[in-house]
């Protein structure tokens, strides 16, 4: 579906399809690109493998993302060619390793997201030895470039969960404080619905202890090297 698809359909729903219309189409537009948002970022709707160029003596590295996870990485060492594994790992477990062994260095082994929740930090600082190209796998907020502005845009998320982006739209339309266009019942009924589809938005508690500690992952450090 396309911007102009979600529009037709959240009037059809709205039952506003006679002129004038209640909702203007620069209102529905931004319910749209704000239902893609949601839903990137409850579901991790979008992924991006990110290339940084690896500097000896730097830990850490932007990311030009708005990151949700960092979930994998590799690097390729620019003189051997040599492909290594680069663990994602939790605060806790990073801190463990630096406390452990903090004047290491060679190639990269393991990354933690950043203080800057768009950078990671990587261990053991990579020395000229570790010097080449990693690539993070991970998972992100559409850019400011992905937002729909036409009605011919496609939604940034997979094509599977464009229809339901309807439900956001209509939970935003029906929560305008105006007495022609609030209703309250409505507004729950499909804010629940784009919830049953998406999920639950996290809090702000809740995503500062995901960036802390990976679930399911032991707080114990990892064995790195031979």
């Amino acid at each position: 579906m396309n911007l102009g698809d979600l529009v037709f359909l959240a009037r059809t729903r709205l039952r506003d399809k006679v002129h004038p219309h209640l909702w203007s189409t620069d209102e529905l537009v931004d319910f749209a690109n704000a239902a893609v948002d949601e839903a990137a970022e409850r579901s991790r709707l979008i992924s991006t493998a990110v290339p940084l160029a690896i500097v000896s003596g730097t830990t850490i590295y932007k990311i030009p993302y708005q990151v949700l996870a960092a979930q994998n990485a590799t690097f390729v060492d620019t003189d051997s060619g040599q492909i290594t594994p680069v663990v994602a790992v939790s605060e806790q477990e990073l801190w463990a390793l630096q406390r452990i062994a903090p004047l290491a260095t060679g190639r990269p082994q393991a990354f933690a997201r950043g203080k800057d929740v768009n950078t990671i930090e990587l261990y053991p600082m990579p020395d000229l030895l570790g010097v080449g190209a990693l690539t993070v796998a991970i998972k992100r907020m559409p850019t400011e470039d992905e937002r729909m502005l036409t009605m011919q845009d496609e939604p940034a998320i997979p094509s599977d969960f464009h229809r339901d982006l309807v439900y956001w739209m209509l939970y935003e339309a029906f929560s305008i404080p105006d007495s022609d266009l609030l209703n309250v019942g409505a507004s729950e009924k499909a804010e629940s619905r784009f919830d049953l589809r998406f999920g639950r938005r996290l809090s702000a508690k809740a995503e500062a202890l995901s960036r802390r500690v990976l679930v399911g992952e032991s707080m114990y450090p990892r064995r790195f090297g031979g």
